[in-house]
């Protein structure tokens, strides 16, 4: 395209214009993918902010995924470029992550591999094949890093399979030095039933979809598949390569998964299959430290020198940044920048090495994931687990939750629960009602959508509803409806109402205003916002501000998930369907092209007129006041305006064109509107403002579109 030919020819792509925006800028408001990717390709600086202070990740509209995610990617690697510049190395210690169902092996897994021929000596293989033989669950996450005989150093982090701990699993998901091991078993129950390969498929299918949702796009991991209870399936071999061979097809291109996979009894740690998988893993390791994987230096020493050694102190394990930052500089490198050093922090924030939260760090992942995160949000089926009735969890029944734990497993840690508490509400598990207590979305009950959605006619007179897609392979992650349960009652000012897959939120009384969000295994996710007469306004900007909190969960908790929008049937709306029917993106579109009554169809049974499928409101009744008309337009995502903008024919291209940089334009507007003091009609106050704004804005921006207005003056509805 242009760009890319202008930049072939060494055009400048830092260059602004007199408000001070860069192409990349202007690229990211508009949602060009394409373009901002060609810039960013081009070492264009995703730093520069215009006159008002705007970055162009500040700009971009949080439906734009794909441009924030490519701006993310650029901001980080230019804030850890200073970090390389200081000097690399080779990291030390290879992750080696183990994946799967509860019950499927890990754990029996990982203390096989790393069993010595001394202690199998004195261990009964014998006892450990007996399957009514009890065996610990883990909590959360359980990180040990140990010298693996025939392999090498290995940081071995094995995931919990209960489904309550997967609501954590995606925050410690991270690390260019990882390789997984994805574990399923071949027989299910006591009796050992041999599972179907429809079973086997489904299972695997969601494990690496959620590796996959919970990376960033631009890192592809690797994985090797494995099946235990070899020793029960004769044909546990092929069914295993069929698995595998599949999943390799589905999930080309977006996980490296390897040709190896090992069918094995995970409690024959001497077995001829264990000593091959043992092979493997010391090529894999061997070939990792041999790659190009590059560490900046000072980030690998403080992992391998200064955090083993906080780590044996029998202290509190979470910091302030600031004195982790001192102690940094103190231990490993005096006198070195705190701005470096603070960067560090982030760096191994971003490799799991450390979480941090704020201004607070817990340098120990494990005491994060098992010691607090593994009590408080196990299931009720496991041993040490906090009261949660209906969610709600006093700070009471964490902390005892916790030191019970801690004191039967004889940990000696000192852990202060309102440290705790404010890390799990700011990572998003929970937030603090009014009474004091904490609401944990991942322990609400199931609960009928019929029952919690009811249909009311006489009071509900406008429906709209968007539907977002997942592409197949990929899935939401679980944390992510979790944590937009909590995100959404801590941002927005309103009433809601929740359980375990939806949530209700409403505000707006006087229009009954509400709008509905389930997710659908995993897979989909409806917004459906309903009020009554003569709320169309309301509605959509209540759906707006509700799908913005998703697309910012989404971006931080499920960066792979690649889906896409749809818009739902209204008249299937308001019948209450269980499946409503959809119209993609690309049909209202076109249909847009035909003008706001346009005709859309489904199927033979189903059309519907445009400007109801998707609500327009009622123009600016006439008088209309100056402060009326600002806010109709300055408003972000105002329904008055993109009424317009679709009235006069633009598509949605135009109208952000005419109305990119709303904050900057209010004071603009005042002015105008102050010297002007009009009160005419709706319309021709939102044309002579349109017309107005454009000359407000540089001609490199706007191009054509004020002569349009005018030339469209006399067709505006």
């Amino acid at each position: 395209g242009t760009v890319g030919i202008l930049l072939e020819h060494k055009a400048n792509p830092d260059i602004a214009d007199e408000d001070g925006g860069t192409p990349l800028y202007h690229a990211a408001c508009k949602g060009h993918d394409g373009t901002v990717g060609i810039l960013l390709e081009h070492k264009t600086n995703p730093d520069i902010a215009n006159k008002a202070g705007k970055k162009p990740i500040d700009v971009t509209e949080s439906s734009f995924h794909g441009v924030r995610r490519r701006l993310k990617k650029a901001m980080d690697e230019k804030k850890f470029a200073v970090l390389y510049a200081t000097g690399t190395v080779k990291p030390s210690v290879m992750k080696l992550c183990v994946i799967g169902a509860a019950g499927s092996g890990k754990t029996t897994l990982l203390e096989a591999v790393q069993r010595t021929f001394f202690k199998y000596l004195f261990t009964s293989e014998n006892q450990r094949d007996d399957p009514t033989c009890e065996y610990e669950r883990t909590m959360g996450i359980n990180v040990i890093t140990v010298d693996i005989p025939g392999v090498g150093r290995v940081s071995m982090w094995e995931y919990a399979g209960q489904d309550q701990f997967h609501k954590s699993h995606g925050v410690f998901f991270s690390g260019s030095n990882s390789f997984f091991i994805l574990l399923i078993s071949l027989v299910t129950g006591e009796k050992r039933r041999q599972r179907t390969l429809e079973k086997l498929m489904d299972e695997a299918h969601y494990w690496l979809s959620f590796l996959r949702a919970s990376l960033h796009g631009h890192f592809i991991p690797t994985v090797m598949m494995a099946a235990s209870r070899g020793d029960c399936c004769p044909d546990g071999q092929r069914l295993l390569e069929q698995v595998a061979s599949h999943m390799r097809d589905l999930f080309h291109g977006k996980i490296n998964i390897t040709e190896e996979c090992f069918l094995l009894d995970c409690r024959k740690s001497r077995s001829t299959e264990m000593q091959q998988l043992k092979h493997f893993l010391k090529k894999v390791r061997d070939s990792f430290m041999k790659s190009d994987v590059r560490y900046p230096r000072l980030c690998e020493l403080v992992t391998s020198k200064l955090l083993p050694a906080l780590r044996k102190k029998e202290e509190d394990p979470f910091m302030e940044t600031d004195e982790l930052v001192n102690v940094i500089e103190k231990e490993m490198c005096p006198g070195q920048d705190k701005k470096i050093l603070d960067t560090v922090v982030d760096f191994l924030d971003s490799e799991g090495e450390v979480i941090r939260v704020d201004n607070v760090v817990s340098i120990n992942p494990l005491s994060l994931s098992q010691y607090a995160i593994g009590p408080i949000m196990a299931p009720n089926t496991m041993k040490w687990h906090a009261k949660a009735p209906n969610g709600r969890m006093t700070k009471e029944e964490a902390e005892r939750a916790i030191h019970q734990y801690l004191r039967d497993k004889r940990i000696r840690i000192r852990l202060n629960i309102d440290t705790i508490l404010k890390i799990l509400v700011n990572l998003g598990f929970c937030f603090k009602l009014e009474d004091g207590s904490y609401m944990f979305p991942a322990h609400l009950p199931l609960k009928e959508l019929s029952q919690m959605w009811q249909r009311e006619e006489a009071k509900y007179k406008v429906y709209v509803g968007r539907r977002y897609v997942c592409s197949t392979p990929s899935i939401f992650s679980p944390p992510t409806f979790c944590f937009f349960q909590c995100q959404a009652c801590i941002k927005l000012d309103i009433k809601s109402e929740l359980w375990r897959d939806g949530i209700i939120v409403a505000r707006a009384v006087s229009f009954h205003v509400q709008c509905l969000v389930v997710i659908e295994r995993l897979r989909a996710v409806e917004f459906v916002a309903r009020g009554g007469e003569g709320s169309e306004s309301e509605c959509l900007s209540l759906l707006d501000d509700v799908m913005a909190v998703w697309n910012d969960v989404v971006d931080q908790h499920s960066p792979g998930t690649e889906f896409k929008m749809e818009y739902l049937s209204r008249q299937h709306l308001m019948e209450h369907r269980k499946q409503p029917a959809a119209y993609s993106k690309e049909n209202i579109e076109a249909a847009k092209q035909k003008g706001p009554t346009a005709l859309i169809t489904h199927d033979i049974t189903l059309s519907e007129r445009l400007n109801e499928l998707l609500v327009f409101p009622p123009l600016p009744a006439c008088p209309v006041t100056d402060s009326a008309v600002i806010q109709a337009v300055v408003a972000c995502g105002s329904a008055q305006w993109y009424s317009f903008g679709l009235n006069l024919g633009f598509n949605d291209d135009k109208i952000t064109r005419i109305t990119h940089d709303k904050p900057a334009m209010e004071e603009k507007l005042q002015a105008l509107f102050q010297a002007k003091a009009k009160y005419v009609s709706g319309i021709e106050a939102l044309e002579s403002l349109a017309l107005d704004i454009c000359r407000t804005l540089p001609s490199s921006i706007i191009g054509g579109v004020e002569d349009e207005l005018a030339a469209r003056r006399d067709n505006c509805v």
